[in-house]
């Protein structure tokens, strides 16, 4: 039976019609997808030269020269490093230093930036024994002078933490592991090299591990996390501020959402005076690559960003700095689940988190 010619044209249009509204079905259903699909502000950086891989280094911003420095550190092997590199954002190209005096290698060291001198301070560190010397690396000469300090120094130590104080010119140094771990806090006089314990009564519980930095927002030492092992617990998950005025620590009571509790993570201020953590290792062995922020005003943390593919992954041990040129967070290196790490990621702040 033959269809009649009228009949077979409003069957092509019908078919055609249907196979224009299934192609527009897919491509908004498409459209859909990539735009509600995730997506990251960390970028990976690939340089032709880079330091090796590691853990347990340090890596510290220099004001806003728009370099970073990293020294130290260890790896799984047994490999401990005296080797001092610069970071450039301004190429994304690292250079190592060759200095003829320089720290001894180790590890667990604290770094801070003073930024009266223009200067990197180093503090303390672990190699075959622990260290309690301080450092100065002037970005200007690019040379290591070790300073020579009076009073009573702190005990050795490793995996302690270290800000520089602005406003009343000092080092100030807080917790860290010897032969058993420590809650004290010491300040150096930069003006006269002098020591002082100047540890208050209510303070955060023994630990080492944990990681502090500078808020100017609040003129305050931010301390997160590290192990309390034989005290309390390891990991922990307790944030503290220590007004560099007054001398007294606060624990923060933050609200919401936190960091799950953890040890070795990165921690940094930016411009503004938030603080972003990333990263650490929690209990179990757990390696987290979630991305934090806190405002220390009101004490409340904020997750920018989950672990994903198209983040840097999961690992502890590593550092970060804030890069005040470009705002944004720079990371390299670490200890993650295959071993020790050498890649370098920046992370983007958008204009809400500057």
């Amino acid at each position: 039976m033959s269809i009649p010619a009228s009949l077979r044209r409003h069957l092509r249009l019908g078919l055609i019609m249907l196979l224009v509204t299934a192609s527009w079905q897919a491509t908004a259903l498409i459209t859909v997808h990539a735009q509600a699909a995730p997506s990251s502000r960390w970028q990976q950086i690939v340089t032709e030269n880079a330091p090796a891989p590691r853990h347990d280094h340090v890596l510290i911003a220099a004001g806003e020269s728009g370099k970073l420095m990293l020294f130290g550190g260890r790896t799984n092997n047994g490999t401990i490093y005296d080797d001092t590199w610069l970071f450039d954002v301004n190429v994304n190209a690292w250079r190592e230093i060759m200095t003829a005096v320089a720290p001894q290698a180790r590890f667990g060291a604290a770094a801070a930036w003073d930024t009266t001198r223009e200067r990197i301070l180093l503090f303390a560190g672990q190699a075959s024994g622990l260290f309690n010397d301080v450092w100065s690396f002037d970005l200007a000469t690019e040379t290591w002078t070790r300073l020579e300090t009076q009073g009573t120094a702190p005990i050795a130590r490793y995996g302690t933490s270290a800000v520089f104080d602005p406003q009343l010119d000092r080092l100030i140094i807080s917790h860290g592991f010897a032969a058993g771990r420590f809650d004290d806090t010491f300040a150096l006089d930069l003006k006269t090299s002098l020591w002082s314990d100047i540890s208050p009564t209510i303070r955060p519980l023994k630990r080492c591990l944990h990681e502090a930095a500078y808020a100017t927002s609040t003129g305050t030492m931010i301390l997160f996390g590290g192990c309390s092992s034989g005290f309390g617990p390891c990991p922990q998950g307790d944030t503290w501020s220590f007004d560099l005025d007054s001398g007294v620590w606060t624990e923060l009571q933050t609200q919401g959402d936190s960091p799950a509790a953890r040890s070795n993570p990165a921690l940094m201020a930016d411009s503004a005076g938030r603080v972003w953590l990333y990263g650490g290792r929690g209990a179990g062995g757990i390696f987290y690559g979630d991305l934090w922020r806190l405002d220390p005003l009101t004490g409340s943390w904020q997750l920018s960003e989950s672990a994903s593919d198209s983040a840097p992954r999961p690992r502890s041990s590593h550092d970060a700095a804030w890069d005040s040129v470009r705002q944004q967070i720079v990371l390299f290196g670490g200890l993650g689940e295959t071993g020790d790490l050498n890649d370098l990621w920046v992370y983007q702040a958008t204009a809400s988190e500057q």
